[in-house]
């Protein structure tokens, strides 16, 4: 992806630029009335398997989150990185970005994802009533060969995971093309009970995996961090020219002493 080289506004036409950025800022992309149906969404994070999560389709209006895919896909760099873990293409911090980067429709899914009502509704959902404002992303995009290897998303104060799929929406991805994510249960050999003010039952993953998520345009996969618990791995990605882009945020909590 490159990002595009806009000529410089003067005047008038870039102030009315700039305002009109700002208003599509004010309107939320996400899905009417989605925030209401916590009560849904935490029924079924809660007896989904191997570990609690949810999964949340059409978290946007069709035509906006279509816009973000466009915007991401013309508009934002990003660098290849490998690692013992990942191999994978990764943008720079998007906490940051503000009117002036021009990625207006990111800036307003940013901005629904970081308001308090729908930290509320992410609370309400996953039980985790500790959350801050403060909300790490980025943009990945695996092609061809990229992988994440099994881990638990233990980093720092991190709380919930969260990870929305802008893959092609008018090319829809297939178990074949690979990039699913994909959970583990403990080897029940492995599971020791620390008790709830150390996180609960711990221990080491199974081999394979026992749930895939596709990353399905307009998607949403939701799961608290749970040391040695919350194992997790991206598949693969077999499909050629097909790149499986992902916004990938993670809440953080207050620390209690």
């Amino acid at each position: 992806m490159k990002r595009r080289q806009t000529g410089e506004k003067k005047g008038s036409q870039k102030e009315s630029r700039k305002e009109s950025r700002k208003e599509s800022r004010k309107e939320s992309p996400l899905t009417p009335g989605l925030c209401s149906l916590h009560e849904k969404y935490r029924k079924e994070y809660a007896r989904n398997k191997p570990y609690t999560h949810a999964v949340i389709d059409e978290l946007c209006s069709r035509e906006r989150m279509k816009a973000i895919h466009e915007e991401i896909t013309t508009k934002i760099t990003v660098d290849y990185k490998e690692t013992d873990l990942f191999k994978v293409l990764q943008s720079k911090e998007l906490g940051n970005i503000s009117i002036d980067d021009d990625l207006p429709e990111l800036l307003s899914l940013r901005t629904a994802i970081y308001s308090s009502d729908f930290r509320d509704f992410i609370s309400s959902v996953t039980g985790c009533d500790d959350l801050i404002d403060r909300v790490d992303c980025s943009l990945n995009a695996y092609s061809t060969g990229c992988h994440l290897l099994c881990h638990d998303d233990v980093i720092g104060t991190r709380r919930v995971s969260y990870i929305i799929y802008l893959t092609d929406p008018d090319d829809d991805w297939l178990v074949s093309d690979g990039g699913a994510l994909e959970l583990y249960p403990l080897d029940s050999t492995s599971i020791v009970d620390r008790g709830p003010k150390y996180g609960g039952a711990q221990g080491i993953p199974v081999v394979a995996p026992t749930n895939n998520i596709l990353p399905k345009f307009n998607r949403m996969a939701i799961f608290a961090v749970q040391p040695g618990r919350s194992y997790h791995s991206v598949q693969e990605v077999f499909a050629l020219e097909k790149p499986r882009y992902d916004y990938r945020l993670q809440y953080t909590y207050i620390y209690f002493t």
